[in-house]
């Protein structure tokens, strides 16, 4: 009886103590509540050995040690040895041989795991081994292993062998070093970077390693801390302390730091451009120049000298201000290639986007193709990598894959995502990316054959590259659930899962996160997933109903819907007048298709075989023409509309059945912002369904 009192008193403590404001995310480690399971844990957990004593092992052990305290209510006993009394045996594999436990085909093993692969499994006698090649391993496979108890898991047959797909797994921060962010807009949007909470150094580094350990439990393992729109500044002795204290914090979660830079810092402080003036001394950014390449060279080895494990250099330029190599007859190739060459002998990379417009083409979406397709096999170095956007647009609701991905088979090409909501809700709706982006990475691009997709292009088994990367715009800020909406969280937990495993399923990887954020309640489980997997292809009902873009407001923020017939992304992009609406972009109109294989334009050019979603983006109909599913354009505007507020209602309503099984804090948090998701929903109806009704009716 007095251990059912002390059971009951430990779960209520544990709810009075741990108040659901969001800021544990997934990592929440609440008291397991099955007895069987509890008993199968602690015959596991009660004694753990960990056979090193790098720093990365003393972040394993005291994320094991506050988990196993939590969901246990118990104190593991870290034993100094391997023994036969070990529950749980974490050990790199060198290290298993000497203590008598030898796996079968130990080498065939270690080719599978490379050095950030893990291997979980019951070695019986109720015993657990975790081993990789590295420490690094050891951690992201302990994690692993509090993932699954997370989940309610029985330890009894686990057997995972895992490895990452992509090597570079990168969060990008667009943050100010004045402490503002340009694409986050939870209700305390300031930097976790660059504005200390009341400027206490101390609590900055509390929630750099709680970020830390988010971002390392999802294999996550580069950060790039500023904004793309880099100031000069981030340069100076001041600006790279703040970087080498962030990456001192980092560093323990196998995470390492990075920043993007201003192309144009060489240049002398009497020249102006965006994000400047220069800090150099020379008169040109020419990448050839002797000068320019001093001034990096002289720039890397100090960063170098203060972050021996810095991960490298994020570089926009020639873009939307930034200055670039074009002005000085250069190419990108060649820019990246300068600063590839100064940064391998430290390990370093750099990430040249290309999210350019300046081609001088009238349809936007071919303009990246054709500046950067003629480059290829000109970004020589395999430290050096092409990122572009999931699309050749601008993170819309919905794109194509972009074409750069099929179409440049000696660049490594890197993939960057979208993590935030830009115009996508911003953190008011619940809106889940993950069922898009398994999209984008299970397109084909058909660059060798069938099964050249997008995922295969990225890792580097199309093209035979053994470095690869896929970034995420981050969507953290200093707000105390992280990301502003409790249901985000899930974007930044499928980028490092999707990251890890390109071929993961969305849905499993929601699961997931609803598992470990809301609990294992079945019906909790199943409502919220469904929720999660449903919310991409609501929201684009009523944002981009069947492919057409730019229907927010043209203005920075890229929330409200709005009319703007003048703008020239809405001429393009929407394209509606009395004869119809969207853009041919077949080879009968802007040839955009072409910039695909064959095999994927002959997709995209035939309105039967387009996808749905994308039929206003690469075709125009007339209002009162018959699309593909036998209804007229208009009929199907209107219901992709009507579709979209039923599918915000039904989530609404979905929600709100739940109440009693979701603490009442974030419950009525989620409620009130799925009231701002409908009212909103009903504005994107009411304006565009009557301004497109209109236009139908005039054209009649």
């Amino acid at each position: 009886m007095q251990k059912i009192l002390r059971i009951v008193l430990f779960f209520c403590l544990c709810s009075l103590v741990m108040a659901e404001d969001g800021y544990r995310l997934w990592l929440r480690y609440e008291p397991v509540s099955d007895i069987a399971l509890q008993n199968e844990y602690k015959a596991v957990l009660g004694n753990i050995v960990i056979a090193g004593q790098s720093e990365l092992c003393q972040s394993l052990r005291g994320e094991l040690s506050s988990a196993v305290k939590a969901m246990l209510d118990i104190e593991p006993v870290f034993a100094p040895g391997i023994t036969p009394g070990n529950g749980l045996v974490i050990a790199r594999l060198d290290d298993l041989a000497q203590a008598g436990l030898a796996l079968d085909d130990m080498s065939g093993i270690k080719a599978k795991l490379g050095q950030e692969g893990f291997l979980l499994r019951n070695i019986g006698y109720g015993r657990v081994l975790l081993t990789a090649a590295s420490d690094k391993g050891l951690l992201y496979g302990g994690f692993a292993l509090l993932r699954q108890m997370q989940m309610n898991s029985s330890l009894a047959d686990i057997n995972l062998l895992e490895t990452p797909d992509i090597t570079c797994r990168i969060l990008n921060h667009w943050d100010n070093i004045d402490g503002s962010t340009e694409r986050v807009f939870s209700p305390d949007n300031k930097s976790i970077w660059w504005e200390y909470e009341n400027d206490n150094p101390a609590a900055a580094r509390e929630r750099w390693n709680d970020y830390g350990r988010a971002c390392c439990s999802v294999g996550i393992n580069m950060v790039i801390v500023n904004n793309v729109n880099a100031h000069v500044a981030i340069l100076s002795p001041e600006k790279l302390q703040r970087v080498t204290d962030i990456a001192d914090v980092l560093r323990k979660w196998g995470i390492r730091t990075g920043i993007s830079i201003n192309a144009a810092s060489c240049l002398t402080p009497d020249q102006e451009f965006r994000c400047g003036p220069g800090m150099g001394t020379c008169s040109t950014l020419d990448p050839l120049d002797e000068c320019v390449i001093s001034f990096w060279r002289e720039q890397i080895d100090i960063i170098y000298n203060k972050i021996p494990d810095f991960a490298g250099f994020l570089v926009k330029a020639g873009s939307e201000g930034m200055p670039g190599p074009e002005k000085y007859g250069r190419t990108a190739a060649q820019a990246a290639d300068m600063y590839g060459r100064l940064l391998a002998p430290y390990g370093g990379i750099v990430m040249w986007r290309t999210f350019t417009y300046d081609v001088d083409d009238p349809d936007q979406t071919k303009r990246q193709f054709i500046r950067f397709a003629p480059q290829d096999g000109s970004f020589t170095l395999d430290n050096v990598f092409l990122q572009n956007k999931f699309g050749s647009r601008d993170f819309m609701s919905r794109e194509p894959f972009h074409p750069l991905f099929g179409a440049m088979p000696r660049t490594r090409m890197a993939l960057e995502l979208q993590v935030t909501q830009e115009y996508t809700g911003h953190d008011k709706y619940l809106m889940y990316w993950g069922s898009f982006w398994q999209e984008i990475l299970q397109s084909d691009t058909y660059a060798k054959g069938p099964g050249s997709t997008v995922a295969r292009v990225l890792d580097g088994t199309v093209n035979g590259f053994a470095n690869s990367a896929i970034a995420g715009v981050a969507n953290v800020s200093r707000v105390r659930n992280w990301t502003g909406h409790h249901f985000a969280a899930a974007n930044w937990y499928a980028c490092g899962r999707m990251c890890w495993d390109t071929d993961l399923d969305s849905g499993v990887v929601a699961q997931e996160w609803v598992r470990m954020t809301w609990g294992n309640d079945d019906e909790v489980v199943t409502k919220l997933t469904d929720m999660l997997n449903n919310s991409h292809e609501i929201m684009t009902s009523f944002v981009a109903p069947l492919g057409i873009a730019h229907t927010n407001t043209t203005d920075h923020r890229h929330y409200e819907p709005g009319i703007d017939a003048r703008n020239s992304w809405q001429k393009q992009f929407i394209n509606a007048d009395k004869d119809g609406i969207g853009t041919d972009r077949t080879i009968r109109g802007t040839k955009a298709t072409t910039q695909y294989q064959p095999q994927v334009a002959a997709i995209f050019d035939d309105p039967k075989t387009c996808p749905e979603g994308l039929l206003l983006w690469f075709h125009r109909f007339g209002w009162h023409e018959t699309m593909p599913n036998g209804k007229t354009t208009i009929q199907n505007i209107e219901d992709k509309y009507a579709a979209g507020l039923a599918g915000v209602e039904n989530m609404i309503n979905t929600w709100q059945s739940l109440e009693s099984k979701v603490d009442p804090e974030r419950f009525q948090h989620v409620r009130s912002l799925l009231k701002v998701q409908y009212e909103h929903a009903q504005k994107y109806r009411n304006i565009w369904l009557a301004h497109f009704q209109k236009l139908a009716q005039s054209g009649q």
